[in-house]
This record gives C-alpha cells, sequence and structure tokens, in this order.
C-alpha cells in the first residue's frame, strides 16, 4: 500500500538525496504530498494504477515513483514552503541578470517519478572507430 509510511521508509537520509528535506517536512504536509502525488499519477496513467504491495522485480513501480513526486512536491511547492518547512534552494548572487524564478507547477510529473513509470527502449552502442 502507498502511504506516508512507506514514503518515510525509502526517503530516509541514508537511502535519498533529499532524505532531509523529508525529514524536516510536516506529518500534514507529507500526507498531503503523498495524496496528491497518488491522485495524479493516477490521472495520468488511469486503469493501469496498482496500489498493491511491490518487490523489487515489479514494473512498473508505482510505490516508488509516488515516492519521488511526493518529496519533489515537498522540496519546491509554494504550498510546502510557505509551512515552515526549510528546502534546500539554489539562490542566485547577481540579481540584476537573474532570471525570475519558474513556479513549481505540482500537476506535473517530475523526473525521477518517470524514470519508475516509464522503462526506457533505447540502447546506447559505443564502438570504435
Amino acid at each position: 500500500m502507498i502511504d506516508v509510511s512507506g514514503a518515510d521508509a525509502y526517503l530516509t537520509e541514508k537511502n535519498h538525496l533529499r532524505g532531509r528535506t523529508w525529514k524536516r517536512t510536516g506529518a500534514d504536509q507529507k500526507s498531503a504530498c503523498v495524496a496528491h502525488a497518488k491522485r495524479l499519477i493516477e490521472r495520468i496513467v488511469g486503469d493501469d494504477f496498482e496500489d498493491a504491495t511491490t518487490t523489487s522485480n515489479d514494473w512498473p513501480r508505482w510505490d516508488l515513483a509516488v515516492y519521488e513526486q511526493a518529496i519533489d512536491m515537498a522540496a519546491n511547492s509554494d504550498a510546502v514552503q510557505n509551512g515552515d518547512v526549510a528546502s534546500e534552494k539554489v539562490v542566485a548572487t547577481r540579481v540584476s541578470k537573474a532570471k525570475a524564478p519558474k513556479r513549481y507547477d505540482s500537476n506535473r510529473l517530475c523526473r525521477a517519478a518517470m524514470f519508475w513509470i516509464v522503462k526506457s527502449t533505447s540502447t546506447v552502442r559505443l564502438s570504435r572507430g
């Protein structure tokens, strides 16, 4: 089952680069991020979405896609930032030439989530010339 406890287990500081951000996120915000991420992926994939227990051999990994989307929301969403969660941010040092930051779209799937849903069929061939 896809829930906050599964996200907590996957998004630990030892297991995930953004684990610290997830740890600092409040319980209500974690719940909201997981629920929103799950709804978003369900809407995108339709009937193919399964909220069942998965194993490392399953594909696609809906659970990991939801957790990756949830941490992306926790790290970047305005709603979470305004909820007293300190997200790691890159700050421009030259204000005069800096572009306005893009607004985060919480209805768009992040790359890390797509990695667990879309299996790449392209291959790279290396050859000596």
